[in-house]
């Protein structure tokens, strides 16, 4: 009996051990992956936020840029500017084409803005959420409404544009004729979402970049 007991001591030792060996492995094992699925998930959160902030820079270089344009052509074309000055053609330009505002935003892509030396700037936002619901992105770096090429991938980027006036002016002629009020600046606020297409300035899973433009 002493002998048959101490045989099944040693078996439930060793059984123990073997649940203990057993358990050190899969933490030994587990935690690595653990780490690694963080890792992966946290890098790629990452990589999102890097492409949409320069999403969301590249929206307000396409409006400084036609800021600029405007300065070319009314240099070139005064007759052909509001009171000869580039701001308020460039003003007038934006707003008759479309209001870009919180319950409106444009959502702007390459052909949204067409601007040469010669001929007067167009601004053609894109304001209906279902013709942009998602950038699509090729390897050349172009965010556009619609597929631009064969590589061209649908992104989880939906990117925005808001456009407020800031400190309006009224304007007067030399005779002392009250004119239109016109904005000493504008206000563009470039929004981009990342897998939200509904998401608004400030929400976390937006990147937003401000940025004024001035008379």
């Amino acid at each position: 009996m002493k002998k048959s007991n101490s045989k099944t001591n040693i078996r439930g030792i060793a059984m123990i051990e073997s649940m203990l060996a057993i358990s050190i492995i899969m933490i030994a094992i587990m935690a690595p992956l653990t780490i690694s699925t963080y890792t992966t998930k946290y890098s790629k959160l990452a990589l999102n936020r890097i492409v949409a902030t320069y999403l969301a820079e590249e929206q307000i270089e396409f409006v400084i840029n036609m800021k600029k344009s405007f300065d070319i052509y009314c240099f070139n074309e005064v007759a052909n500017c509001a009171n000869g000055n580039s701001f308020d053609e460039f003003y007038n330009t934006i707003n008759f084409a479309a209001n870009c505002t919180p319950a409106n935003p444009c959502y702007l892509d390459e052909s949204s803005i067409k601007y040469n030396l010669t001929a007067k700037p167009e601004f053609i936002p894109v304001t209906l959420l279902a013709s942009c619901r998602t950038l699509y992105l090729n390897t050349n770096d172009i965010a556009s409404c619609s597929p631009s090429g064969l590589d061209s991938v649908n992104s989880p980027f939906t990117r925005k544009l808001f456009i407020d006036n800031i400190d309006n002016l009224i304007t007067e002629d030399r005779a002392g004729n009250v004119g239109p009020t016109m904005p000493s600046a504008l206000k563009l606020t470039s929004v981009v979402c990342i897998s939200d297409v509904n998401c608004n300035v400030g929400d976390s899973k937006a990147i937003t970049l401000v940025y004024n433009i001035y008379r």
